[in-house]
């Protein structure tokens, strides 16, 4: 049984089951209810963009081979709600919450603290929006980023991604996550 809990395998019962058939129906209903104003390309457009969300969420990607940033990043609603109780500006992004020494981004000079705000020419909304950052620019071997540092001052550095030794590791929290809502990179 595996040790990590950020999944779980489930069996319905008989009466899990019909309890599933009978209300799926009024289920299905509601939702056409709901997108009733859409039509079929906008629905494709909801679709995506509500797959984008759901891996934001999640914090994965499916490249077989990823470069370790090094950071520890808070998503961007938990972002927005530290900047706030700390008393500043709510920016988008997200907040970089520990980096591993020795790391890439430990020596492009990132801290503890900045807001990724952007990736080479992404907005950083998202935990996805880095990854597709970090995905394109693989190729070229740098990734631009930008962050906030403290109230307002903007900072921009270059991370070196040419291959490491510890980059075959998958991406996202590659061993239990020490906070249910941070990412591992």
């Amino acid at each position: 049984m595996p040790t990590d809990r950020r999944n779980s395998l489930v069996a319905l019962t008989q009466a899990g089951l019909a309890l599933f058939d009978r209300v799926t129906p009024a289920h299905v209903a509601t939702e056409n209810r709901l997108l009733a104003g859409l039509d079929d390309q906008q629905r494709k457009h909801l679709e995506e963009l509500l797959r984008i969300l759901l891996v934001s969420l999640e914090g994965t990607t499916t490249e077989p081979m990823f470069p370790r940033l090094g950071p520890t990043l808070a998503p961007a609603h938990v972002t927005m709600a530290t900047r706030r109780a700390a008393g500043l500006p709510e920016t988008v992004g997200s907040l970089v919450r520990e980096v591993q020494p020795a790391s890439r981004a430990d020596q492009a000079g990132v801290k503890i603290g900045d807001v990724l705000v952007g990736a080479d020419h992404l907005q950083v909304r998202s935990i996805t929006a880095l990854y597709a950052a970090i995905s394109r620019a693989v190729r070229e071997g740098i990734l631009t980023v930008h962050a906030i540092r403290g109230e307002r001052t903007r900072v921009t550095t270059t991370l070196d991604l040419r291959p490491r030794p510890d980059d075959d590791l998958p991406p996202g929290n590659a061993s239990p996550p020490t906070r249910a809502v941070e990412h591992q990179l």
